[in-house]
């Protein structure tokens, strides 16, 4: 190989380097919490009314004020009321505190300039942690998060777990109770959700990729065991069948416990 050759293999070498360098750091930043900035609303008191419905209209900033934003809807009045109370006045200017992700206080400073205020960056509060947004989206995620959502908040230093969750819980589901005729129902279930034929389910549609994969899960566990709507006989167990082989399915269990907290 001539030195040119050698040159250019070793750039190329470094490209991939550098592209499988900024891809990682593109995936840890997915699973990170959307960096937040404190910052805070001013503005003349007479137009502070005006500023924070243009904050609500922008929708990132967080009062913490119940988690409505100034103008939504019916309840504007009364979160407007609430915002505007909790503001600190003198000389004749209001401000309020707050945090807004990092990437969009440009904008937000620009919307707020428009309506006579102004955005001033705050230092970040000592033994405090901002509040924490996901960058998750998609319908997985859609159906994943309430499984966090359930245990508490992700701390904002801390990877975002929904899709590692999610999919431990289908697993686990397809572990308990594997059997292919009751996984196939909750196939079918979880399409009937997907369509949205049932508008009093409406409120609950997202969940149907949980619902899929649990179903297929257990359809997959329930060959393993051999069942179908039970041990029937109808099917013959590719694995074991659970109420024969007892020890050895508690002990994979374990097995399976101990990794997931390793």
């Amino acid at each position: 190989m001539s030195a040119t050759e050698q040159r250019a293999t070793g750039l190329e070498e470094r490209d991939d380097a550098r592209r499988a360098e900024r891809g990682a750091r593109g995936r840890r930043k997915a699973l990170r919490p959307v960096r937040m900035r404190r910052i805070a609303v001013v503005a003349p008191i007479d137009e502070f009314s005006a500023v924070l419905r243009a904050v609500g209209r922008d929708g990132c900033v967080d009062f913490h004020a119940g988690g409505r934003d100034p103008a939504s809807g019916s309840a504007e009045a009364e979160s407007l009321e609430h915002h505007l109370a909790s503001a600190e006045r003198r000389d004749g200017v209001a401000a309020l505190a707050g945090w807004c992700p990092a990437e969009r206080v440009p904008a937000l400073t620009a919307d707020v300039a428009a309506a006579g205020g102004s955005v001033v960056a705050l230092p970040m509060p000592p033994l405090t942690d901002p509040p924490t947004l996901m960058r998750g989206s998609g319908r997985a995620y859609r159906s994943f998060s309430p499984l966090v959502r359930m245990y508490g908040t992700v701390p904002y230093a801390d990877l975002d777990p929904t899709f590692l969750v999610g999919i431990t819980y289908i697993l686990m589901f397809g572990v308990m109770f594997g059997d292919v005729g009751h996984g196939a129902l909750i196939v079918a279930a979880a399409l009937l959700l997907r369509s949205g034929r049932i508008r009093a389910l409406s409120r609950v549609r997202p969940l149907w990729p949980f619902l899929l994969g649990a179903g297929v899960a257990g359809m997959a566990a329930g060959l393993l065991y051999g069942e179908f709507f039970g041990p029937t006989g109808v099917l013959t167990a590719l694995w074991l069948r659970p109420l024969e082989q007892p020890l050895r399915l508690i002990g994979w269990a374990v097995g399976f416990g101990v990794l997931l907290l390793a």
